[in-house]
């Protein structure tokens, strides 16, 4: 086995596959910090925008449902519509949250913690959100 395969076969266990992020993402922020920023922007940008749609649309097994409006099923022209206008606000908004955070927390953080904080806490959130994406669904 290839030191590259062993590499790979280590990375099937979630905690190590998650510092394993954390380090790259730390690695980037330490040698390309506009790499870093593009792509921690991006991981937030996608839980805010993920967490948005979870809060404004149900539905699952061939319905879609609006709970802020009732829990009717939608036709599916009417879902489309609606959830291409959740892709669109689910987007401002995570671009707008992001930005908060960054200005009011992450750019507050200093030494270690800048590095490591925001690092960790995006690769724990990915993690969490694939978990309830994928693994606890009933």
């Amino acid at each position: 086995m290839s030191i590259l395969q062993n590499i790979f076969k280590k990375l099937e266990n979630k905690y190590l596959a998650i510092l394993f992020s954390t380090a790259a993402l730390i690695v980037a922020n330490y040698y390309k910090p506009n790499l870093w920023y593009f792509l921690f922007g991006i991981l937030l940008a996608y839980l805010i925008s993920d967490g948005i749609k979870i809060l404004l649309i149900g539905g699952g097994n061939g319905i879609f449902q609006i709970p802020l409006i009732n829990t009717k099923t939608k036709p599916e022209g009417h879902a489309y519509l609606w959830f291409t206008l959740f892709i669109i606000l689910g987007t401002l908004g995570s671009i707008w949250i992001s930005n908060w955070i960054y200005d009011n927390f992450i750019k507050n953080l200093t030494s270690w913690q800048a590095v490591v904080i925001p690092n960790l806490l995006i690769a724990i959130l990915v993690f969490i959100d694939l978990k309830a994406t994928f693994y606890n669904r009933k």
